[in-house]
């Protein structure tokens, strides 16, 4: 199987809580319908709406750390964008 061109861009991607992540594209796995991220920051919800259980609006802020890599499910995914190389 070829190695994927996009391994190594930088992505940001939009889970369906409406919260930002931006890392590298570090995988993608068809089979399994994840794409994994490596470096990656959250921004939280930067003003789009997330609904908390009782079904208030509730925002998510940003968070201070990196986590090394994140592993998200393609029905997580509400957007993924892929920023150009400089």
């Amino acid at each position: 199987m070829a190695q994927n061109p996009l391994l190594g861009s930088r992505i940001s991607l939009i889970s369906k809580k409406n919260i930002r992540y931006e890392g590298l594209l570090y995988s993608i796995n068809e089979a399994d319908a994840t794409v994994a991220l490596e470096n990656v920051r959250s921004y939280g919800t930067e003003g789009r709406e997330k609904l908390d259980p009782s079904g208030h609006v509730a925002f998510v802020p940003p968070q201070e750390g990196v986590h090394a890599y994140l592993l998200f499910r393609g029905c997580d995914i509400k957007d993924l964008h892929v920023h150009e190389s400089a």
